[in-house]
């Protein structure tokens, strides 16, 4: 989703460079393209609009900043809108009073799934927690290897639903036997 906004957000700089105050009509058509995008992304239809509405209402006629171009100013108000609709405040995960805490990612393939949770574990890790990653995806072998390359690059254990017969497969004896464990599918 983030790839998308992105390639709209160029596009919306390069319509908007030149213009010295934000129109109704250059807004309308840079907004175009954040909505389609957002709806490309499976946001919910509401979510959209009143995210729409919100941005048109702060941008049409504002003059531009110092130093920004009017297509920075509609990123500018974009990215505070998004901030605000994720909640505003930086929050911590929670994790849970007694271990083990388990975060299972799921989404469509090619998301960032394996990524997030590398991240995560390293930044676990670094906190001194015990950390495992679990590959859950009984359909993508493949996805197994890259969460099983990625711990071994960061010196995190990984186990693998898709492993032979004879190994571990109980996964909430594993789950129990770290303080915080990823899960990936």
């Amino acid at each position: 989703m983030l790839e998308g906004l992105s390639h709209k957000f160029e596009s919306i700089l390069k319509r908007l460079r030149g213009q010295g105050v934000l129109t109704e009509q250059n807004i309308g058509e840079a907004l175009k393209d954040v909505r389609m995008a957002l709806l490309e992304a499976d946001v919910n239809f509401k979510v959209v609009k009143d995210f729409i509405d919100r941005v048109r209402v702060k941008a049409v006629g504002q003059e531009v900043l110092q130093s920004l171009t009017p297509g920075h100013q509609v990123v500018k108000i974009v990215w505070d809108e998004l901030r605000e609709l994720m909640g505003g405040a930086h929050a911590g995960l929670k994790l849970a009073s007694s271990p083990p805490t388990v975060i299972m990612m799921v989404g469509l393939q090619g998301a960032g799934k394996t990524t997030t949770c590398g991240k995560l574990a390293r930044l676990f890790k670094k906190q001194g927690r015990r950390v495992m990653l679990i590959a859950a995806d009984p359909r993508r072998p493949a996805a197994g290897d890259q969460l099983a390359s990625l711990g071994a690059s960061i010196e995190v254990s990984v186990h693998r639903a898709d492993r032979p017969a004879g190994t571990t497969t109980d996964i909430a004896a594993l789950c129990a036997a770290g303080d915080c464990t990823l899960m990936m599918n």
